[in-house]
């Protein structure tokens, strides 16, 4: 199971290191930015071996780590 931790680890891992578990309005408060996301995605796609559908790039599936968990889980499990 894809948790909020593991993707608190892929924001650091891209060089978002300022960000808690907790945060939420990461876009809204430009804490993350476009080139973040892309990042983000990168390392969902590299680190989990699947593809990201780009109908869940929206601003709002990336205001916290909750939402960005459920990304990379539906990444996950619509990649197998």
């Amino acid at each position: 199971m894809i948790t909020a931790n593991d993707a608190l680890t892929l924001l650091h891992k891209i060089g978002c290191t300022g960000i808690s578990v907790d945060d939420q309005n990461l876009m809204s408060n430009n804490v993350l930015n476009s080139i973040d996301i892309m990042n983000l995605i990168s390392a969902i796609e590299e680190d989990y071996n699947c593809s990201v559908d780009v109908d869940l790039i929206d601003v709002a599936n990336f205001e916290n780590c909750e939402a960005i968990a459920q990304i990379i889980a539906n990444a996950v499990a619509n990649s197998y």
